[in-house]
């Protein structure tokens, strides 16, 4: 299991609209398929992501960040009429053991919208992993899984 943080170059908020951040959605979404990645938490910012998932055995995370990466710079350079641009600066992972690692990692994505000012609470924010957790497993889970698991800053280490 892997948490990944990927980053614009210069902290550049590239991915300043919906429309913009559902270039990355999708082409996240379409990942799943193709590599047989299981998803279980992700974010998208202006200026980057998380995702903590799991790629199956005999699978390249290189790979797979080059699909998504280098995918949802192309489709974001195409709509901004920005060929060639550099987009992604570069991704950082960890390896992720435990139970407390991947709910601590979770509700670390889920909570990055109101770190950076995005929101107030977590579900009104529309990029990410969060509304399916609150509308699937309910607030008491979420509320459940925050007290056990409290945010800590996961970039740290």
């Amino acid at each position: 299991m892997y948490f990944v943080t990927s980053r614009t170059v210069d902290g550049d908020t590239l991915f300043n609209t919906n429309q913009k951040k559902e270039i990355l959605v999708h082409r996240i979404s379409r990942s799943v398929n193709k590599y047989r990645v299981c998803i279980y938490g992700w974010v998208i910012l202006m200026n980057h992501y998380h995702i903590l998932f799991s790629l199956p055995k005999g699978k390249s995370l290189s790979d797979l960040m080059r699909y998504i990466n280098g995918g949802s710079a192309y489709e974001l350079n195409n709509y901004d009429n920005k060929p060639g641009r550099k987009v992604w600066w570069n991704f950082w992972d960890n390896c992720v053991r435990g139970n407390k690692d991947i709910y601590t990692r979770l509700n670390y994505i889920h909570h990055n919208p109101v770190k950076h000012g995005y929101v107030k609470v977590n579900k009104d924010y529309r990029h990410s992993s969060y509304s399916w957790y609150y509308r699937n497993l309910g607030v008491e889970y979420i509320n459940d899984l925050e007290t056990k698991y409290p945010v800590i800053d996961c970039t740290a280490s």
